[in-house]
């Protein structure tokens, strides 16, 4: 098919097209193909993503205390309180990303928990 001067090859999906020709969404580099916009996805996620303290306190845990004060021992990480139980975020990760562990008062861990604190296992 020509459009003006310049020759353009058409191609409907319930043909094969020419060897040596493939067929492409969007054009490698261009900012509306699927890569750049994963892309651009996961470093918006990283720059705009909310600190621990933030996520903490979105739950309810709006009280930071130091981890060498915390009832038990948080391995360095910060503790929040909401005046009756403590989270600190989970970083080993083994069950879930960005979750938390929960003690009561006392110091005793009652369970890990998702990022939106619903139980997971104690």
């Amino acid at each position: 098919m020509l459009a003006g001067a310049t020759p353009v090859l058409v191609h409907n999906s319930n043909c094969d097209l020419p060897e040596g020709y493939t067929s492409s969404p969007a054009l490698k580099g261009d900012p509306y193909h699927p890569d750049s916009v994963a892309e651009r996805s996961r470093q918006n996620r990283e720059l705009y993503a909310g600190t621990v303290a933030d996520r903490a306190g979105a739950l309810g845990y709006r009280t930071r205390i130091p981890a060498q004060k915390a009832p038990f021992n948080s391995h360095g990480q910060v503790v929040f309180s909401n005046g009756k139980n403590y989270i600190t975020p989970d970083v080993d990760g083994h069950n879930v990303t960005d979750g938390w562990k929960m003690f009561n008062r006392r110091g005793q861990r009652i369970g890990t928990y998702d990022p939106d604190l619903n139980y997971l296992k104690e």
